[in-house]
């Protein structure tokens, strides 16, 4: 049987914090649990709502009692519409009870607007997500590239300033933030072999609805293959260019693409030193 406490629940931009109260509040370390973590919410009875965690294969879970569930469940589904946008939005799954707490705690926004403090909260979320400190120099790389209209985002060029090094820029939060993103339009990354890079990559691929050019510059072969299926997968996928210059010969990056069953499009241009496929070529040629 369940103990059940009374307790303080302090919900921030991106986390959820149990303390408990009375005299127990200074003696124990608060529970403090992310908001990204969260995938469903449950109520199935009166005033009772269980918040499910989850990271990797990990599962916690989290059941509250409280006579504010309208807001609790406002706050929750307002702040995780911050982390998915409308084109995640089912990913947090939603098991409630009460029709009028469900209608009422729905986000009246359907979509963030592409404004640098919208990009900059999903960022700081994500260093918070993997316990990072946000990059000062990449805060001021892309408050620069919102206020001169810049929308192309060029790793490869960009890592070459004496600002940045490899042990002080994450790409791993950036990557997430640019999931949901609405105003870049373009993203050139160089050196892409690291797994868990490749993998972040292929997650912002998949769920991204804006970029509409994707270049790659000395990337591996498993990084296409991630990048080929993501764009086979993301139906809401704005990609038209896919530049792979610099990499693998292109007989090795058509196998890959081949090896998806044509659900990427396939069409090369090849200048002297580029190989490009193109998207809205493609569809067209296939009609």
């Amino acid at each position: 049987m369940t103990k059940k406490t009374s307790c303080i629940l302090v919900i921030t931009n991106y986390h959820v914090i149990l303390f408990s109260e009375g005299k127990d509040l200074t003696r124990k370390q608060p529970k403090d649990y992310h908001l990204y973590d969260i995938k469903q919410l449950i109520n199935k009875q009166d005033f009772i709502l269980a918040i499910i965690f989850q990271r990797g294969k990990t599962k916690t879970k989290l059941k509250l009692k409280t006579e504010n569930l309208e807001v609790l469940l406002t706050v929750i589904r307002r702040l995780k519409q911050c982390q998915n946008s409308d084109h995640c939005s089912a990913e947090l799954e939603l098991m409630i009870k009460s029709t009028q707490a469900l209608e009422s705690s729905t986000p009246d926004v359907k979509e963030l607007p592409a404004t640098l403090d919208t990009f900059m909260d999903q960022y700081r979320g994500w260093c918070s997500y993997y316990e990072s400190t946000p990059n000062v120099a990449m805060t001021a790389w892309i408050t620069r590239m919102f206020a001169e209209g810049n929308r192309e985002i060029d790793l490869h060029r960009d890592l070459q300033a004496s600002e940045f090094s490899d042990t002080t820029f994450d790409m791993l939060p950036l990557f997430n933030a640019l999931q949901h993103d609405r105003y870049f339009s373009a993203l050139t990354v160089q050196d892409l072999k690291k797994e868990v890079l490749v993998k972040a990559l292929a997650e912002l691929v998949l769920h991204n609805s804006h970029l509409k050019k994707l270049s790659f510059r000395k990337c591996s072969s498993e990084a296409f293959h991630h990048v080929f299926l993501s764009l086979s997968l993301n139906k809401r996928s704005a990609v038209q260019l896919l530049d792979v210059s610099e990499n693998a010969p292109v007989q090795q990056v058509n196998n890959i693409a081949g090896g998806l069953h044509g659900a990427v499009p396939t069409r090369t241009h090849t200048p002297k030193s580029s190989q490009l496929y193109d998207r809205t070529q493609a569809a067209s040629a296939a009609i």
